[in-house]
């Protein structure tokens, strides 16, 4: 996976993130998510490297990149602290401003920082999610948005709790959890699967995720309301793309970004393994400029 990508480990304020990058041109960021890495990319990844610099990297706390202590109220796992720590990581590589792709929790970090430093980000894709305090939000008025959102609940709860648990089994979550919302199910590789479920039976790695999650549920919805009452908007070129048949999804980003090019991908939850070709055909159209 990843040939002729460089390996390396870039500081930051939250410790050093593993990251993959290669391809010449204007740089591009590529984050993944829950229960996954950098591999979530490989699909697409050399292909975009033909017109880019693409960085694909481990979110803080998951994969390889090193996990930080949560912190007072999990900030260290706030999206908005986890989108500065993105711009250490792109200010080390020499970049002041770039492309920015991010799926499921990946998302969640990249949306904060287009909100939180517009002019970092040339153009933005989000990746099959939706805002923390809308998600949580609609959670109250639909029972199978709810039921689909178990491990949201379970994850937030007060550590030891679901650590303890998912210490005794990380493999058999690993592989359930991600069988259970792929609609194409040979897209994740063997190879792939064996790198996830690598680096999620780490202890510290089960517990840095919890804090993730624990932060979406506290400091991030507490950040998304201040941002919502204030009326900000993402006014910089974004496109959306929603698997699950979540068309639905697209009228909650029109009340957070100005004009999104929205897009059905027609594929399960892990969009950029479930529908590559897809995603690179789009990105590739959108990210020229």
């Amino acid at each position: 996976m990843f040939e002729g990508f460089t390996r390396a480990r870039i500081p930051t304020r939250l410790g050093e993130l593993n990251v993959v990058h290669g391809g010449e041109g204007p740089p591009l960021v590529l984050f993944h998510g829950y229960l996954q890495t950098h591999v979530a990319w490989r699909m697409v990844a050399p292909h975009l490297a033909r017109c880019y610099h693409v960085i694909a990297a481990d979110l803080p706390g998951h994969g390889d990149s090193d996990k930080p202590p949560p912190g007072p109220n999990h900030v260290n796992y706030a999206k908005r602290t986890m989108g500065e720590a993105v711009i250490d990581m792109m200010a080390e590589l020499g970049y002041d401003r770039f492309r920015l792709a991010g799926h499921d929790r990946g998302g969640r970090v990249s949306y904060r920082l287009a909100l939180d430093h517009p002019e970092k980000v040339h153009k933005l894709c989000l990746l099959d999610m939706t805002p923390n305090l809308e998600t949580f939000e609609r959670v109250e008025q639909d029972f199978h948005t709810a039921f689909r959102m178990w491990h949201w609940f379970f994850l937030a709860q007060p550590a030891p709790l679901p650590e303890s648990m998912l210490e005794r089994c990380p493999e058999e979550y690993v592989r359930h959890k991600l069988d259970l919302n792929l609609r194409v199910k040979e897209a994740i590789s063997p190879e792939a699967m064996d790198e996830y479920v690598r680096c999620f039976s780490n202890p510290a790695t089960i517990h840095a995720t919890c804090n993730d999650y624990r932060a979406t549920a506290t400091i991030d919805c507490e950040i998304d309301d201040v941002s919502r009452k204030r009326g900000d908007r993402i006014r910089l070129p974004t496109m959306v793309i929603m698997g699950n048949g979540r068309s639905d999804a697209f009228d909650l980003w029109r009340k957070w970004i100005e004009d999104p090019r929205c897009i059905d991908a027609h594929c399960g939850h892990y969009v950029p393994e479930e529908a590559a070709d897809l995603v690179t055909r789009s990105l590739l159209d959108f990210l020229a400029d």
